[in-house]
């Protein structure tokens, strides 16, 4: 999984006691967190939007380890997503003699897009 706090944000939060989001420098949203302790358990946790632009250092609770946890779930999921569909149809198979480097096919996608168009050199029926 990427490392998602060496990433570049157009905007860095940390949020306070009372849940509010303060905007905040990068130094202050990634600095190193305090230990857990008896008093509060909770590990350090981040929220982060790459395609939003932002991260946000959130309050150590269980309400914001479970916002961490969904977080982490669904960008491990667009990741996983993003790597088979890119990835080579032909690799590992009977087809494949080319070396990976050098393949002209590994631009064929997993995925077939149903929005775009489909035409047969010896049909008329789909354009």
């Amino acid at each position: 999984m990427k490392n998602y706090q060496k990433l570049f944000y157009k905007n860095y939060y940390a949020q306070n006691e009372k849940g509010e989001y303060i905007p905040v420098s990068r130094k202050v949203c990634f600095a190193p967190a305090e230990p857990p302790t008896e008093d509060n358990p909770y590990k350090q946790k981040w929220f982060y939007d790459p395609e939003a632009g932002y991260a946000v250092r959130l309050e150590r609770n269980k309400e914001n380890e479970d916002i961490h946890r969904l977080n982490d779930t669904s960008l491990k999921k667009e990741e996983r997503y993003r790597d088979r569909k890119f990835s080579c149809v032909w690799k590992d198979t009977s087809n494949c003699n080319q070396d990976c480097i050098k393949c002209i096919r590994k631009n064929t996608c997993r995925t077939v897009e149903l929005d775009k168009t489909w035409a047969n050199e010896n049909s008329d029926e789909m354009k």
